[in-house]
């Protein structure tokens, strides 16, 4: 999944799936979605990671093929 917006401050990057975190400027949001994303995908066995890209930011999932 991709957005064309600001991305995501490189301060926050490494901690953006943690519980919790969130940008000052974010606005009323728990910080909780991105947590609990990581922990369902780390429980099906897949993996999840954030990078930005210009213009945005750029979230990769991937789970494991069940046959």
């Amino acid at each position: 999944v991709r957005d064309e917006g600001p991305g995501i401050p490189e301060s926050l990057l490494p901690h953006v799936f943690d519980r919790y975190v969130k940008d000052k400027d974010s606005g009323g949001t728990s910080g909780l979605g991105l947590a609990i994303v990581k922990t369902l995908v780390i429980l099906h066995g897949g993996t999840v990671r954030v990078d930005n890209i210009n213009p945005g930011a750029k979230f990769k999932i991937q789970l494991p093929i069940a046959l």
